[in-house]
C-alpha cells in the first residue's frame, strides 16, 4: 500500500557528502527495492512532491530519478496513473499520447505570468506571490520549460499589455492568476494556451487549479464549535469581488453549525490599528464579554494582524477574551505574537500543479483542456484561538 511506502525504511537516505549525485542515489534506492521485490510490479510509488516533502528535497530531483528508472523500464509513468513499478499491462491501460511534430522542440514555448509591480510593493502581497513563484519555478524546471515573469508597465491596462505581447510574438502560453475579466475573455477568444489559478474556467476548456476554501472554513467552524464559541463574527472588506465571507458562511452550513455570523465589513482597504479599533467600537460598543463576539474570522492574515493590534489598543486580551482566525497562512502569521491561527492555502503546491498542467496542454496530452485540480485547505492551530470560556473571562 502507498502508506507503507512512506515509512522511514522505504524512503531513500541521502548522503550529501557522497560523490554520487542525489538523483543517482534516489534512483539506486528505488532500483534496489524494485529488483529485490520489496516494491512489487503494479505498486504505485509516492509522488515526487510527497517524497520531496518527506526527505526535504526539491521534487524535480525525485522526478529525474524516476525518469532514469523509466528509461531502464523498471517503472512506467503516466498522468492520472502515477509512477508504477513494472511495465504496463492490460490491467493498467495506457492512453497513447500523440507524438511531437518533428520540427517541435521540447521547451520551445515560453510560459509567462503577468505581475503588476504595484502588488510587489506591498510586502504582504509580495510574500504571497513569491510562494506561487517558487512553485512555478520548480514545476517548470521539472518539465524543462522556460518560465518568465512579465511585469505590467505603468499606465497600461492588462488587456493593452496582452495585445503588445501578442504583436511581438511573446504570447505563447500564460499563467492566468487574478487577471481582469476582459483580459481573460481576450485570452480565451485568441485560444492562448493557459492555466487559470483560483478561478474555474474549465467550461471554456481552460485547465484550472482551485483552493477549496469552503473545506478550510468547515474545519475551522468545527474547531470553533468544539471550543464552545457562541457568538462569531466575520471581519472583512466591503469588496463585492471577494467571496471569502460567503465561503465562511458555506463552511458553517456544511459543518452544521447553527450559530449566526455577524458581518463586520470595513470600508477602507488599509486600516490602521487605531482606525480599526474605532470601527469595532462603533459597531459593537464599548467592550463587554456578552456584547462582543468570542471569535472573529478575518478575511486575510494581514487584516487579522491589524486586528490583533487594534484589540491590544482597546485592552482586549487575545485569546483569553477574544479568539481570532485568519486566512492564507502567510509568513507574517507564523512570526507575529501571538502566533496567528489561520486557514492555510497551499500556494506553492497549487503553482506546481498549474505548471504541470500547462506543459501537458502544450504537449497536447488528452483530457488536459477540461482538467480541474482542487486543493483542500486546512486549519493551522497556533495561539490566537482558545476555548470560549477563557475568551469570555474578564
Amino acid at each position: 500500500m502507498i502508506s507503507d511506502l512512506h515509512s522511514d525504511s522505504a524512503l531513500p537516505r541521502l548522503n550529501y557528502q557522497s560523490e554520487q549525485s542525489l538523483i543517482d542515489q534516489i534512483a539506486r534506492h528505488y532500483r534496489s527495492r524494485i529488483l529485490d521485490q520489496t516494491f512489487k510490479p503494479g505498486t504505485r510509488l509516492p509522488t515526487c512532491l510527497e517524497i520531496g516533502r518527506l526527505i526535504k528535497i526539491a521534487p524535480q530531483t525525485v522526478d529525474r530519478a524516476f525518469d532514469i528508472l523509466a528509461r531502464e523500464k523498471l517503472v512506467y509513468r503516466r498522468r492520472a496513473v502515477g509512477t508504477m513499478v513494472g511495465l504496463p499491462t492490460p490491467s493498467h491501460p495506457v492512453t497513447k499520447i500523440p507524438k511531437r511534430s518533428p520540427n517541435r522542440k521540447p521547451g520551445r514555448s515560453t510560459v509567462r505570468m503577468i505581475v503588476s509591480r504595484a502588488s510587489l510593493l506591498d510586502p504582504e502581497a509580495h510574500l504571497l506571490v513569491v510562494d506561487y513563484l517558487n512553485g512555478f519555478i520548480e514545476g517548470f524546471n521539472v518539465r524543462r520549460c522556460k518560465f518568465e515573469i512579465a511585469y505590467l508597465p505603468p499606465k497600461q491596462t492588462t488587456l493593452e499589455f496582452l495585445h503588445s505581447l501578442q504583436s511581438a510574438g511573446h504570447l505563447q502560453a500564460l499563467i492566468n492568476m487574478h487577471l481582469e475579466q476582459e483580459a481573460t475573455d481576450f485570452l480565451i477568444q485568441q485560444k492562448i494556451p493557459m492555466v487559470c489559478i483560483n478561478q474555474d474556467l474549465t467550461r471554456h476548456h481552460v485547465p484550472s487549479v482551485l483552493a477549496d476554501s469552503v473545506r478550510g472554513y468547515t474545519e475551522a467552524w468545527s474547531h470553533a464549535h468544539a471550543l464552545e464559541h457562541t457568538r462569531v463574527a466575520f471581519l472583512g472588506f466591503q469588496n463585492p469581488l471577494s467571496d471569502r465571507q460567503y465561503e465562511c458562511a458555506a463552511g458553517r452550513e456544511i459543518a452544521r453549525i447553527s450559530l449566526p455570523m455577524e458581518m463586520l465589513l470595513i470600508p477602507e482597504h488599509s486600516p490602521t490599528p487605531q482606525s480599526l479599533a474605532a470601527f469595532l467600537t462603533g459597531c459593537l460598543g464599548t467592550f463587554q464579554p456578552l456584547r462582543w463576539p468570542t471569535l472573529i474570522f478575518v478575511q486575510t492574515d494581514h487584516l487579522a494582524i491589524q486586528l490583533l493590534a487594534a484589540l491590544t489598543t482597546l485592552g482586549i486580551s487575545v485569546p483569553r477574551q477574544i479568539s481570532v482566525i485568519g486566512f492564507d497562512d502567510s509568513p507574517a502569521a507564523k512570526n507575529c505574537h501571538p502566533g496567528l491561527t489561520t486557514i492555510a492555502k497551499p500556494r506553492a503546491q497549487m503553482a506546481f500543479a498549474a505548471s504541470q498542467l500547462l506543459v501537458d496542454l502544450l504537449e497536447r496530452r488528452p483530457g488536459t483542456n477540461n482538467h480541474l485540480q482542487v486543493f483542500p485547505l486546512g486549519l493551522v492551530e497556533r495561539e490566537t484561538c482558545a476555548p470560549a470560556m477563557k475568551a469570555a473571562k474578564t
